[in-house]
């Protein structure tokens, strides 16, 4: 992490990730692809409140099966930032001659060999993708898919791990980063170890203008507002909000239900 002394606003109490290792000049452009991005609007109005689609960028197409590389070992190139995630990924290159990208773990190293194997003398080896009926109970893994030939679903993001809680021949119980237990055929393939840039929830951004980057837009209240826009709104000088404040559609948000009477 990077803290900044306060010689500006902006830098107190600014925390950010530190990518010096991240590199920043070699990609492998042939992956990259064109992001059309409309966030928060539907046909020009606005549909999602306080969300665009921020900075323009490149989507970086990931491989999240390994289904045609098994068995096959591949070394990690380079470590790079992907503004459409929030952990890393790695550049990697198989020993046959193919190249990919990957979510990077934090077992994943440069230029160090790793493999895509259901045997069970890859298991103890971090980094490595192996079924979870090779894992021992207790065992730390991440980018989870339920099935042996189904891409990473579970425990993409960055930091997250999930624990090997309980397995049999058949079904292995898994602790998401959620808490909740999910149970998933045996033959379900995972990364050991988690994921990579695990203090992504440890940095203060410092100021608006990088969350404006990022595609969140300022939140305003509704008392600022004109009548037109928000019940809270209108009037001469300033006011504050009513004791029953209500939404923009004018629900009552503060002693209503907020759950179903009968869901369960």
């Amino acid at each position: 992490m990077l803290l900044y002394n306060p010689i500006t606003n902006s830098q107190r109490h600014c925390c950010l990730i530190n990518k010096k290792y991240i590199n920043k000049f070699y990609h492998f452009k042939s992956f990259f692809s064109r992001k059309k991005s409309s966030f928060g609007r539907s046909k020009g109005r606005i549909s999602s409140f306080h969300r665009f689609s921020g900075h323009k960028n490149c989507y970086r197409q990931l491989d999240f099966d390994f289904f045609f590389q098994s068995e096959v070992p591949f070394v990690v190139r380079t470590i790079e930032y992907d503004p459409n995630r929030s952990s890393f990924i790695s550049l990697i290159y198989y020993i046959n001659g193919l190249f990919s990208y990957i979510v990077a773990t934090d077992s994943h190293y440069l230029d160090k060999r790793y493999i895509c194997s259901d045997r069970t003398f890859y298991m103890n080896l971090y980094g490595n993708r192996t079924s979870l009926l090779n894992l021992p109970i207790g065992s730390v893994l991440s980018l989870l898919s339920t099935e042996s030939r189904r891409y990473a679903q579970y425990i993409r993001s960055a930091g997250t791990y999930g624990i090997l809680l309980r397995k049999n021949s058949k079904h292995a119980r898994i602790l998401l980063p959620s808490k909740k237990i999910l149970q998933t055929p045996v033959s379900g393939m995972c990364f050991v170890g988690k994921v990579s840039n695990s203090d992504f929830l440890n940095q203060n951004l410092g100021k608006a203008g990088r969350s404006f980057w990022r595609g969140k837009k300022p939140i305003v209240r509704g008392v600022a507002m004109n009548p037109v826009d928000h019940p809270h709104g209108g009037g001469e000088g300033k006011k504050s909000k009513p004791s029953s404040p209500v939404n923009p559609w004018g629900t009552v948000i503060k002693y209503s239900r907020k759950f179903k009477r009968r869901k369960y």
